[in-house]
């Protein structure tokens, strides 16, 4: 619904002025001033290969405080009559493991697990059974810091823009 704003040749009125109050409150809600800031989780992965893998397949240790989020597990086949996988987080004097059950060739579990600077992450197979062969295993999760490890950069306005016509010219060339 459109409303006429400014009637030409008309004084301004208390019923105007109030009008205009309205609209500049709303638009400066709508303007205060607002940063955030996007943490990338860290992807980490290996592979092992081998004729019949059991043990460690991937170790990792974090020098900074974050989270782990999801874990992925690929291997080469179904496993014919189950396997473990064991996640292990040593740090200082305390360390946390956990089993989960492995059932299928593909797996993703969503670990949530608070780390500290210095932890380190073993991650470990066992097949259960004779008849469960493992040839391949793939691993890999991601890691997201803390903010305080974050590096901030800030940027003016004006250099946002510049910054976005230079994606947008880059864009068009492809």
């Amino acid at each position: 619904m459109k409303q006429t704003i400014f009637i030409k040749n008309t004084p301004i009125d208390e019923k105007r002025i109030a009008f205009i109050e309205r609209v500049v409150t709303r638009l400066t809600r709508r303007t205060r001033n607002r940063s955030s800031i996007v943490m990338t989780p860290y992807p980490i992965s290996n592979c092992v290969t081998g004729s019949n893998i059991t043990g460690n397949i991937l170790k990792y240790m974090f020098c900074a405080s974050g989270k782990i989020g999801r874990l992925m597990l690929c291997l080469d086949a179904n496993p014919k009559d189950d396997a473990e996988l064991i996640v292990l987080i040593k740090g200082g004097l305390s360390g946390k493991a956990e089993t989960y059950l492995i059932s299928s060739m593909r797996t993703e579990l969503d670990l949530n697990i608070e780390l500290k600077s210095g932890d380190r992450l073993t991650v470990s197979i066992k097949p259960l059974g004779e008849k469960t062969v493992i040839k391949e295993a793939w691993t890999s999760f991601l890691w997201v810091p803390e903010v305080k490890e974050a590096k901030m950069k800030q940027f003016s306005i004006d250099e946002l823009e510049r910054e976005g016509e230079k994606l947008i010219a880059i864009e068009e060339e492809v």
